[in-house]
């Protein structure tokens, strides 16, 4: 029974954490923001004047991706529910998108 209720433990902890992260690549319409995620921990945040790898945590829709250079500023983001969309700031809706 005890060898059961492992495995089934984790899998539920995994769900309430939001387990495996994201993947592939978000961005606007405009080309103005895009954030490409390259690891479970690693987005790659990307405008016009700026691109950089940061660590990002995902705790239910709140999408808080970190500043990258140590510093404390921390940028935060809401996942949608549908999962293939994520709202920035001044209302910036960055798409999934698809090959």
């Amino acid at each position: 029974m005890r060898k059961r209720a492992i495995p089934l433990f984790a899998a539920v902890l995994l769900t309430a954490c939001g387990g495996g992260g994201l993947s592939g690549t978000y961005a606007d319409t405009e080309g103005l923001m895009s954030l490409e995620f390259t690891s479970s921990s690693k987005v790659r945040f990307t405008t016009p004047s700026d691109s950089r790898t940061v660590p990002y945590k995902l705790k239910g829709q709140a999408l808080t991706l970190g500043n990258g250079d140590g510093g404390s500023g921390e940028l935060i983001l809401t996942l949608r529910p549908d999962r293939q969309s994520i709202e920035g700031p001044l209302g910036i809706i960055l798409t999934q998108q698809h090959p």
